[in-house]
């Protein structure tokens, strides 16, 4: 069996803890760790006789974290006093009620986090002055502002003028549905379409790309110099069944969990000097129920 390893990235990102080596210890389990909070919201519509309509709504996701700090008794030195004051200090430095710091739990299976903040904590237990004894027991809850934890992003090439490839399979390995982001790289001229029907974007030239995040709650599309470029969808540039501007919605790439979504890239007009640079990559960011 995989042995579960937790760190703490500290808040400041200037520090890593492993809460399984010490000197600062878990002081028993995590919760928060396997399923995150949610309700089921249900409506019953007055036309349709026994329907039963259901939903979740998924709440942001609290850790109960209980830690010891200190040198484990058979340790060449146990820090007390002052060397202990700066080991507690340094700790208590790397946690923040405002800017989040990086649970991360690691085993054979992959790497989790979960971004987090305190946004409770309790004096030490058992003592007013742990540096007396060079131990002291501290209990916080984390609080993030996601449901789910996150892991490594996948990457994939949907499209490459090099290869002549014009589509590509983008896999969500994670538990719930996730959203790609799409890089569109030039020079070419690109249409788009992830089954909600085509898009063409205006010509990107060598060097440059775009971003599209392709999760209807945020999609942003920004250029390589941090261009805000959504006002395109509701130009010329944006074709589609519906004519007149198709919604900038045709590109939102719904992937469900453990599933593939084909996107298709075609480029237009003859390849220009540099066209083997000319490509088309999707990242996703897959998110899992538990943390390993």
């Amino acid at each position: 069996m995989d042995d579960v390893r937790v760190w703490w990235t500290s808040a400041h990102r200037r520090h890593v803890w492993d809460l399984t080596n010490g000197p600062v210890w878990l002081d028993g389990g995590v919760s928060g760790q396997h399923w995150p909070d949610f309700s089921q919201v249900t409506a019953q519509p007055a036309r349709k006789a026994g329907a039963l309509y259901r939903g979740t709504r998924w709440n942001a996701r609290k850790v109960g974290l209980n830690v010891i700090v200190g040198d484990p008794f058979w340790s060449a030195e146990v820090r007390t006093g002052l060397k202990y004051r700066h080991l507690e200090s340094d700790w208590n430095y790397d946690l923040s009620e405002e800017t989040t710091g990086r649970l991360c739990w690691v085993t054979g299976r992959g790497y989790r986090w979960l971004d987090c903040r305190v946004e409770k904590a309790t004096d030490p237990k058992g003592t007013t002055d742990p540096a007396r004894h060079g131990v002291g027991r501290y209990s916080y809850v984390l609080a993030s502002d996601e449901a789910f934890y996150s892991g490594f992003p996948a990457r994939y090439t949907v499209a490459s003028r090099a290869d002549e490839k014009v589509k590509g399979r983008v896999w969500n390995v994670g538990d719930y549905e996730a959203f790609p982001i799409l890089r569109v790289h030039g020079p070419a001229q690109w249409v788009l379409d992830a089954g909600r029907g085509e898009i063409v974007l205006p010509e990107i030239r060598d060097g440059d790309w775009w971003d599209i995040d392709t999760d209807p709650d945020v999609l942003t599309v920004t250029d390589s110099q941090g261009v805000n470029r959504r006002d395109v969808f509701n130009s010329e540039w944006a074709t589609g069944p519906d004519s007149g501007g198709l919604s900038v919605n045709a590109l939102s790439v719904p992937v469900p969990p453990g599933e593939p979504v084909e996107v298709k890239a075609t480029p237009v007009g003859r390849p220009p000097i540099g066209k083997d640079r000319a490509r088309v990559e999707a990242v996703i960011h897959p998110r899992y129920r538990r943390a390993w």
